[in-house]
């Protein structure tokens, strides 16, 4: 059953994206020289699917991040439609609601991908919210905006909740991953090590999350990765120092505005636009668009 968030978000989303409409933003975006940097996290099969035929039938143009970085690092306008698509985290689903689309009509995507949860089968913030759900004692009243609690405390009750959660893996195995990266069409990048949020990590911990993770995942898939995208958007001066000295090429933030090459003094603040997985495709179409 659609929610009512859903229902609403798409009866707005198809008044305000009517033909005459979609035709002027797109105008407006061939004349900012941008790129459409677009992101999901675990999108169901039929609204990624809508998002890519969208951006087939406007005759955009699917990238690469090596392609992005040329045009970045020569400040390139873009002078015809082109998109690129992100992906955060490596969820599980990826597999059979992504994959076959990118297959489909060959994609080249980059999926951000964060180590422990790997390991771990989940997101920390997952089990946190299942912990709250719960009514957990090992969550204070105070800690339960979790997102804002330092990362040495974050982690001792995250090792304490994960010993006795009862959720089922939700991100891809180490086997997968390996899998998925001999895929042409895939990239893999740095997501750090714990999905931690980098602007409340200390200058140690941030070094961890960005440069050593950065050596670990390419130990693990035996490629070397040159993008980064700071896990919930979230970073400060030294993260865009540290992901610079690690020797990234670029790193993404969540920003949610189109690509402008020529724009950028730093390749290290990229903005992405986010397709939530609960959207309706209206509502995607008006974030696209650069409506929202």
């Amino acid at each position: 059953m659609k929610s009512i968030r859903f229902i609403a978000g798409n009866i707005i989303g198809s008044i305000l994206t009517i033909k005459p409409v979609n035709k002027h933003r797109l105008k407006l975006f061939d004349n900012s020289g941008s790129i459409l940097s677009v992101y999901f996290h675990n999108p169901n099969y039929h609204l990624f699917e809508q998002c890519v035929k969208w951006l087939v039938f406007n005759k955009f143009e699917f990238i690469s991040l090596d392609e992005v970085a040329v045009l970045v690092e020569t400040k390139k306008k873009v002078k015809t439609r082109k998109a690129v698509i992100t992906l955060d985290d490596g969820w599980k689903d990826n597999l059979n609601n992504v994959l076959p689309v990118i297959e489909k009509y060959k994609i080249p995507v980059t999926i951000f991908i964060s180590i422990a949860p790997v390991y771990d089968g989940n997101l920390w913030t997952q089990v946190f919210k299942n912990a709250i759900s719960q009514k957990s004692d090992l969550i204070k009243k105070e800690e339960k905006k979790y997102k804002k609690i330092p990362e040495q405390r974050r982690l001792e009750i995250y090792n304490l909740l994960k010993q006795n959660t009862t959720l089922k893996r939700n991100i891809i195995t180490i086997e997968e991953l390996l899998l998925i990266v001999q895929n042409p069409l895939i990239y893999i990048g740095g997501h750090t090590f714990n999905h931690a949020m980098l602007n409340i990590c200390t200058l140690k911990e941030q070094q961890f999350e960005i440069d050593d993770s950065k050596k670990h995942l390419e130990k693990i898939i035996g490629k070397q990765i040159n993008y980064f995208a700071y896990p919930n958007g979230d970073y400060n001066d030294d993260s865009i120092q540290l992901v610079s000295k690690a020797g990234y090429r670029m790193a993404f933030t969540t920003k949610s505005v189109w690509l402008r090459p020529d724009k950028y003094n730093t390749p290290f603040i990229l903005p992405r636009i986010c397709i939530p997985n609960n959207l309706s495709f209206n509502e995607a179409k008006m974030r696209l668009l650069g409506m929202l």
